[in-house]
């Protein structure tokens, strides 16, 4: 056999290595653009509209399916494709961690930012603030907002059960629902938002010491609350609180009627409108204009000023007290029904009742 020569062996080994090279080349090239076209699509602008700040606000509701999410999120415009969205957060093993919220999702935003906004478990916290004086309707309504079920509110609000698990001894939480801010996320279980507000209502309770007023001795919690519950609708300017308490303790020791409108509102429903003669004779245990002593429970959830109030009265020999109709809705105190009348004759002729 004849020898093959030296040159002749150099080039097939040149041309060899060439063609390794040329193939390890293609093959980069091809994973660089397979890598590039899957990160291009992550990171790039879902929408093709120009940033304007504008963003939509999206819910996911609890026990919504990822499938339902995506489709979701397709047909809002949020995404391009639930497929690749499907695909990239399996990929991530981010399907599970997905949040219950509201997310205010910008156009602009990629598809990375998306996931990684609905992945986010401080996204879908929400701050609520609920107002002194609502009562538990009002309070229900405004916690329907953030995606809790109403109907299932107002029976855990009268669950026998329920209610003695939270350390009170009564037939409605109407009055323990402490108002406050919270930070709940949408769709949150209702039991735990309830037991969340009454443990603020009880360190409320704990900060105030009322184990130490006469009022709490003679009476308990539960008339205090109550009253407390009275005088949140009907004294406007805080710091007249403890003088209005002062006149309804003065009304209860004297046996007399509290002859509180708020508690007719109460019984209708009604706060808006100014009551008639009508609906003051409406035949209710709630209506003090009828009868004596307190309602049976409270007619809405009172502030600290006000349970403060209940407790600790002024000491007062005044039995009336009306609005004077100034800006800040202060009161006027009187202690015969002469001297109330002469008042409110007063403030008629002035345009302010």
């Amino acid at each position: 056999m004849k020898n093959i020569p030296s040159k002749l062996v150099k080039a097939k080994d040149v041309i060899i290595k060439w063609f390794l090279i040329g193939c390890n080349l293609l093959l980069s090239l091809f994973i660089l653009n397979l890598f590039s076209g899957s990160f291009l699509e992550l990171h790039t602008r879902t929408s093709s509209e120009k940033e304007d700040g504008n963003s939509k606000l999206f819910i996911i509701k609890q026990n919504q399916s990822l499938q339902d999410v995506a489709a979701r999120l397709e047909e809002a415009g949020l995404i391009p494709s639930k497929k690749n969205f499907l695909q990239w957060i399996i990929r991530m093993n981010l399907d599970r961690t997905i949040q219950t919220g509201r997310f205010h999702i910008k156009k602009d935003f990629s598809l990375w930012k998306i996931i990684k906004k609905l992945c986010n478990h401080a996204s879908s916290m929400e701050k609520i603030t609920f107002p002194e004086g609502l009562n538990l309707r009002q309070t229900f309504n405004l916690l329907e907002e953030y995606g809790l079920d109403k109907s299932k509110l107002l029976l855990l609000s009268r669950d026998k059960a329920f209610i003695e698990s939270l350390n009170i001894e009564v037939s409605s939480l109407e009055g323990f629902l402490f108002p406050d801010t919270y930070f709940i996320y949408y769709g949150e279980d209702e039991k735990k938002v309830l037991k969340m507000m009454v443990k603020r209502f009880h360190e409320i309770i704990g900060s105030l010491n009322i184990a130490s007023s006469v009022c709490y001795q003679s009476h308990g919690l539960y008339t205090g609350i109550i009253l407390a519950s009275i005088i949140e609708k009907e004294a406007a300017y805080p710091p007249d609180r403890p003088h209005v308490s002062s006149v309804f303790w003065n009304r209860l020791n004297q046996n007399w009627r509290l002859d509180a409108d708020t508690t007719v509102h109460y019984i209708l429903n009604q706060w808006q409108r100014p009551l008639t003669r009508q609906d003051l004779k409406v035949d209710s245990p709630y209506n003090t204009r009828r009868y004596k002593g307190l309602p049976p429970t409270p007619i809405c959830n009172p502030g600290r000023v006000s349970i403060q109030a209940a407790f600790f009265p002024d000491k007062s020999k005044d039995m009336f007290f009306i609005c004077s109709g100034d800006e800040v809705g202060s009161s006027i105190f009187s202690r015969t029904h002469s001297e109330h009348n002469q008042i409110k004759k007063k403030l008629k002729k002035e345009g302010k009742l």
